[in-house]
């Protein structure tokens, strides 16, 4: 195994760690859910009903699976593409998908959900921006 294997495999294995960082924000935001509405939802018996009502939503389902694809995109294409042309497809679709997940991690931060945008921040976008980094040393041959 060469070096650049050993590059790629290091990018993908942060890829995975910045996608389990939005899966922790995820549980988080349901943590959150709960917390807020448990207590008075609980006393008139609908806190299951409000849950099931939230998660049900088409709209919402389809967000978790397109945000989930897009965040497991990344670790495919570090892992499929052995090419400098395909090093620079998975930087780029990296760190757009990376950029995106820093403005969300900044909007909870905006809107008072600090807590939950600094964790989010730490978990996928220091995982994320590092695994960005090893795959422009590739895609520019500096691996």
């Amino acid at each position: 195994m060469n070096r650049q294997d050993i590059r790629r495999f290091e990018a993908a294995g942060l890829f995975v760690l910045f996608f389990l960082g939005g899966v922790i924000h995820t549980l988080t935001h349901t943590f959150v859910l709960i917390t807020q509405v448990a207590d008075k939802l609980m006393h008139e018996g609908k806190l299951l009903d409000e849950l099931l009502k939230t998660y049900q939503g088409t709209g919402f389902l389809v967000m978790f699976a397109v945000w989930f694809g897009a965040m497991m995109l990344p670790i495919f294409l570090a892992l499929l593409l052995k090419s400098k042309k395909g090093y620079w497809v998975t930087t780029i679709v990296g760190a757009l998908v990376v950029l995106a997940n820093i403005a969300h991690a900044i909007a909870h931060i905006s809107i008072g959900d600090v807590t939950n945008g600094i964790a989010n921040l730490v978990m996928s976008g220091v995982t994320g921006v590092w695994a960005v980094v090893f795959m422009l040393q590739l895609a520019r041959g500096k691996v």
